[in-house]
């Protein structure tokens, strides 16, 4: 059973479930039927195809049943509500791009004592040997990881982010595509950094912050703030 990591916790390495594909009969949900799950979705296939794993059974759900129109044509099952999808045993995933309501999605797949799906890693994405990666984080396409990064259980890195070496990377936290952050940055649970957003070297961004898109960081973000803007200032 996967475990709720609280807001505000230091990243331990986090332990691989070994569970990149399902087992014949055992489907993977992906919880949430917005654009953003149509994209994880493409890219947990992509995985499996690079593999050499054939596609296994998955399920999209999400309490908006008309959200999942966007499902249609593609091979997949689609449930609403949300909670119909919850079984014991099957495999999830987050298919949220925000870190608080994947969180919440996260505590409930686990209470109902789903599993988490391995990471998920596009294959073109260039990632140091060295890095770790939690269970249930999505690394999307041509992304880049340095040595020594550490990145905690259900985040999410979009396509052309670029992280520098020795960066820490909290459980949830979302970094948005083409965002840069700096070597030896440590970047707490349930952070959202935003689209083309650049990070500094050697800075610190508190839990829940939110930097906004195309924001220049320059020095380090409490806990909670929001900052935006070149250089990024928080606002009131």
């Amino acid at each position: 059973m996967a475990s709720e990591v609280p807001l505000g916790s230091t990243p331990e390495p986090p332990q691989s479930s070994n569970v990149s594909c399902p087992e014949s009969g055992v489907p993977l949900v992906v919880l949430g039927g917005g654009g953003h799950a149509i994209d994880v979705l493409h890219l947990v296939l992509a995985r499996w195809a690079a593999d050499g794993r054939g596609a296994a059974s998955v399920i999209v759900a999400d309490d908006d049943s008309e959200a999942l129109d966007r499902f249609k044509g593609i091979e997949v099952e689609t449930v609403s509500p949300l909670v119909d999808a919850f079984e014991p045993g099957r495999l999830f995933i987050s298919g949220v791009g925000y870190p608080e309501p994947r969180r919440l999605l996260v505590r409930s797949a686990a209470n109902a004592d789903m599993k988490p799906l391995d990471a998920v890693v596009h294959p073109s994405a260039v990632i140091h040997p060295d890095v770790v990666i939690g269970v249930g984080s999505v690394i999307s396409g041509l992304t880049w990881i340095s040595p020594a990064v550490t990145c905690g259980q259900h985040a999410y890195i979009g396509y052309g982010a670029k992280i520098g070496h020795d960066v820490s990377i909290g459980h949830h936290s979302s970094i948005m595509p083409g965002a840069f952050v700096g070597g030896e940055t440590v970047i707490g649970d349930g952070v959202l950094i935003g689209a083309n957003a650049t990070v500094l070297q050697g800075l610190e961004i508190g839990a829940g912050a939110r930097v906004g898109a195309g924001s220049v960081v320059t020095r380090s973000v409490a806990v909670g703030a929001t900052v935006v803007g070149s250089p990024a200032r928080e606002m009131s």
